[in-house]
């Protein structure tokens, strides 16, 4: 056996620790791409179908429409109307661009670099005000993860996996530009941006009164609009312009809200503009104009009914049909009647509000309302505890019910003498009176014991 000189070159020596060490990590890593293997797959058996976005139909309310085609009232849960991508106007669709997913039109629905992005700009605001979501991603979380997921805070990891690989699935399902066009309209018919408004169409009626699917130019969607609605949907409740809006008078004698620069929403309404410029969607000199506007919208208001009594009417007939009220909010359904609203209707409403006016109103009032003839016998009525009165109308050929009013005033003030939303025509019971005498003589004369001579003293009297 050769043993070595002492000081010559010994081989390389293998320590026992750094193997086992090496090998721990080896083991760690093969484990962990196992776990994320087997994660995987777990996730990707429990997810919902891609192909349940093609039957998505948005909950819409429904209309009710008078024989002469006014729009009488519309039922929902919530205020939405769905549109088509190619009835948006596209500036809507390139301020939710910028908004929301700027490489919306070039992504496979993840952005890894929108998350970089999005963490640098929340740190340099101090707040949240980008988010890492594509568009995609939100349609996926909103439409196809179920409740319980995006309610437990201890599972959003899991979310944001399941999200991201559902949105993966969604570019391969909807491919090229007009699968994008698709997308992007799912998105804008349900995204939420306050003040109960459900979809883009909702929210520029809501907050602007103005429905884009008119042509006429009062309804034209202006990049101050678009920028201003788009930049709502991360935060509708706070962001809601009309919180911070200050009342001032328009120029119709009504009231509109200001929204000063101060107001959240106007920030983030310049991150959306710079966005737009740096999108080449608008110039910098349009950028600059926008900016410098003064915003309005409009004060919320409680929708009013036209011809509410006949239309609560219309409610419970169509309920006792379908069944239950749930589809009349929810199932898009027109709803035609037979009411002749700008003729017979709106006479009815104009005379029966009398029962209200005529101890009201001052007689001036009156004869300017109702006129100088009618004045005369309107004044014989005052005084003598008449607070109500009611109107329906019936073509006696058809059947049809051409007007209905069950009060003298629905929007008038509630007293005990005047209830203005009871409907005294159709829900309250009252004598017959002489609305009977017709059935009675009827009677009489096909049993041969009247006839049009015969006289009847006011007492009870048995025929």
């Amino acid at each position: 056996m050769t043993v070595p000189r002492s000081g010559s070159a010994a081989g390389p020596r293998i320590h026992p620790i750094p193997a086992v060490i090496l090998g721990g990590f080896a083991l760690m890593a093969i484990g962990m791409v196992i776990a994320a293997l087997a994660l995987y797959f777990s996730y990707a058996n429990s997810l919902p179908d891609i192909d349940s976005l093609a039957d998505y139909n948005p909950e819409q309310g429904s209309v009710v429409v008078s024989a002469d085609g006014t729009e009488l009232a519309t039922f929902a849960v919530t205020n939405r109307k769905v549109v088509t991508y190619d009835q948006i106007p596209t500036v809507i669709v390139e301020a939710t661009v910028a908004a929301e997913d700027r490489t919306f039109w070039d992504n496979p629905c993840v952005d890894p670099r929108a998350i970089v992005r999005a963490f640098l700009q929340n740190i340099s605001a101090g707040e949240v005000i980008s988010g890492a979501s594509t568009i995609c991603q939100q349609v996926v979380k909103n439409l196809l993860l179920p409740a319980d997921l995006l309610a437990d805070p201890g599972r959003q990891l899991e979310r944001k996996l399941k999200e991201a690989m559902l949105a993966l699935r969604l570019d391969a399902a909807y491919a090229g530009r007009e699968g994008k066009e698709q997308i992007m309209e799912i998105y804008l018919n349900q995204i939420y941006y306050g003040n109960q408004a459900y979809g883009v169409w909702a929210a520029m009626d809501r907050y602007f009164g103005k429905d884009f699917l008119q042509t006429d130019p009062t309804n034209e969607i202006t990049v101050g609009n678009a920028s201003l609605v788009a930049g709502l949907v991360r935060a509708p409740s706070h962001l809601d312009p009309t919180l911070a809006g200050i009342p001032v008078d328009d120029r119709n004698g009504g009231t509109l809200l200001f929204v000063p620069d101060t107001a959240d929403c106007i920030r983030v309404q310049r991150y959306v503009l710079a966005g737009m410029e740096d999108l080449s969607y608008i110039t910098s000199a349009q950028r600059t104009a926008v900016e410098a506007e003064s915003v309005y919208v409009q004060v919320p208001v409680t929708p009013r009914y036209l011809a509410p009594h006949f239309v609560n009417a219309v409610r419970r007939e169509a309920a006792e049909l379908l069944g239950s009220e749930d589809a009349i909010d929810r199932a898009g359904l027109q709803i035609e009647t037979t009411l002749d609203y700008t003729g017979y209707q709106l006479a009815a409403e104009k005379w029966a509000s009398i029962g209200y006016d005529l101890d009201r109103m001052t007689d001036a009032e009156l004869e300017a309302k109702y006129g100088a003839d009618a004045l005369t016998w309107i004044k014989t009525l005052q005084d003598k505890n008449i607070n109500n009165d009611a109107i329906v109308t019936l073509n006696y050929r058809t059947g049809a019910v051409i007007a209905y009013v069950g009060s003298a005033n629905f929007y008038g003030e509630a007293t005990p003498q005047h209830q203005g939303q009871y409907d005294v025509a159709g829900v309250a019971y009252r004598q017959s009176g002489s609305a009977f005498k017709p059935l009675t003589w009827a009677t009489g004369f096909e049993r041969g014991d009247m006839t049009p001579a015969t006289m009847f003293m006011d007492v009870s009297t048995e025929i």
